[in-house]
């Protein structure tokens, strides 16, 4: 037997703007067919820097009770009903995912009935509200939560840091919440996604420095199955670019990485930023990226067993990990990296996670010097206005 078991449930009856109580929770376990794999996908995408959740489960409905071609069936079978997914390990239970239904797929065949389900995180739902936005001048985190506020997404599923970046007033008609988000976010170069909990989440610029490591793979640590370097340009940035919203620019290059690699430049668009940060966002774009840097993608756990189950499912987007790998000719790698995404593969006797983990930049905070001269990027100065 497993050391885990998988429990999923569907509130039927609750918009999507409500939240569930306890007993609006429908549970589905019984329908989950053991040989078809959950997937759960969670995390950033590496060129977008968005971040967006997706799942996919198989039901059984031999008995036509969750077909939505049935007008029999036993439950109100619509999209957009909340749904999760949760592993209890041993005693603890950990999150999964949690999110909505997006669709219910049955199987059309004439020795098979099956409901494939796919889920999409709370992010799916704010990316349907528009609404005119007219706000003062205001701390990011502040801005965040007046979109929420406006999308009516639930106080309590939400986890809101402090920002560092005051942002300009901004008025506009029939703006896309979801999209005006992911410009503060921006504005921040901070963090913004939905856990698998549910709780949408906001982390500042200064959250993914001076970390200590959540997690060892490799040698000492959980054992890694694989891993794919990546050592290209795919991320590199020695020009960026900063438009406001106002349509004044603001840039920052650097002449050494365009002279070895060429102009690679990174546009960042309708940010309400004083001139100064515009300026600052731009010299740490480039400060991070002008030179390669060594990424991780699918580095790839299969180890089901519940320690380290209980180790890898609290990680979270910008959490620190070593990663500690021998190569067969000698010498040692040992790279600090911060998690960006997963990919969970689970099935009926098996557990296959793979990590992609980008650069960590280490020391901090990011500074906001008074002048020029003094705010130059050097050896001395690692962050600018």
């Amino acid at each position: 037997m497993p050391a885990w078991s998988i429990t999923f449930e569907v509130a039927f009856d609750v918009d999507p703007a409500s939240v569930p109580g306890g007993g609006d929770w429908t549970d589905l376990s019984s329908r989950l067919i053991a040989d078809a794999p959950i997937r759960i996908k969670q995390g950033k995408n590496r060129l977008s820097g968005e971040a967006h959740g997706s799942a996919s489960l198989v039901l059984d409905n031999s008995d036509r009770g969750i077909d939505p071609t049935n007008p029999d069936a036993t439950f109100n079978l619509v999209p957009r009903r909340h749904a999760r997914l949760t592993a209890t390990i041993g005693v603890p239970t950990h999150d999964l995912f949690s999110g909505f239904v997006d669709a219910w797929l049955p199987t059309w065949s004439s020795y098979d009935s099956q409901v494939t389900v796919q889920l999409v995180d709370g992010f799916a739902w704010l990316a349907l509200q528009d609404d005119d936005i007219d706000r003062p001048a205001e701390l990011s985190s502040a801005r965040i939560s007046a979109y929420l506020d406006a999308a009516e997404w639930p106080a309590g599923l939400r986890s809101i840091d402090t920002g560092l970046v005051i942002l300009l007033p901004v008025a506009q008609d029939g703006a896309n919440l979801y999209r005006s988000a992911l410009d503060v976010t921006d504005a921040e170069a901070g963090d913004l996604y939905c856990d698998p909990g549910g709780t949408v989440t906001y982390k500042n610029r200064h959250a993914r420095l001076d970390q200590s490591a959540s997690v060892t793979f490799g040698e000492g640590g959980i054992a890694f199955e694989d891993v794919t370097p990546v050592w290209d340009t795919s991320a590199l940035t020695n020009r960026a670019v900063v438009e406001l919203a106002d349509g004044d620019t603001y840039e920052y290059s650097n002449a050494a990485s365009m002279g070895s690699y060429g102009t690679v430049t990174t546009t960042i668009r309708d940010l309400a930023l004083p001139a100064a940060e515009a300026e600052g966002l731009a010299q740490w774009e480039v400060y991070r990226y002008k030179d390669l840097n060594l990424w991780l993608d699918r580095l790839t756990v299969s180890d089901c067993e519940t320690d380290t189950l209980g180790t890898i499912l609290p990680l979270r987007i910008g959490d620190l990990a070593n990663v500690v790998h021998y190569p067969p000719a000698g010498g040692t790698v040992n790279v600090q990296k911060n998690i960006e995404r997963w990919t969970h593969t689970i099935g009926a006797m098996s557990w296959r996670t793979e990590f992609d983990l980008s650069p960590y930049f280490g020391e901090g905070p990011w500074l906001t010097l008074g002048t020029i001269a003094a705010s130059q990027l050097g050896t001395v100065n690692k962050l600018a206005p």
